[in-house]
């Protein structure tokens, strides 16, 4: 299989999650973790770099480093949205 084809298989099987983690069945952090982990499925798809000829590796990283943007975005958009505190030393106690 190429290079292009798993990554078209990857980016499909994230979409599926992706829809399951938005219906609510599964968490973010576990999506994130699944495809963007350590022994995630980018990682690897970039592990499997080095069997690629020379003269094609730049193409290849450069779209293996769009899709885990791109993957990255998707995940982060899902993400909920924290609310800023700053710490209790940056606030002013005193005033009313």
């Amino acid at each position: 299989m190429s290079l292009q084809a798993d990554i078209a298989k990857v980016r499909e099987e994230f979409d599926q999650q992706l829809e399951s983690v938005k219906a609510g069945k599964e968490s973010v952090e576990d999506l994130r973790i699944a495809f963007l982990g350590r022994k995630g499925a980018v990682a690897a798809l970039f592990s499997s770099m080095g069997a690629i000829p020379a003269e094609d590796r730049r193409a290849a990283g450069q779209a293996l480093n769009d899709l885990k943007h791109s993957l990255t975005a998707e995940i982060d958009a899902c993400a909920p949205v924290t609310d800023h505190i700053s710490d209790s030393s940056e606030q002013d106690l005193d005033m009313p």
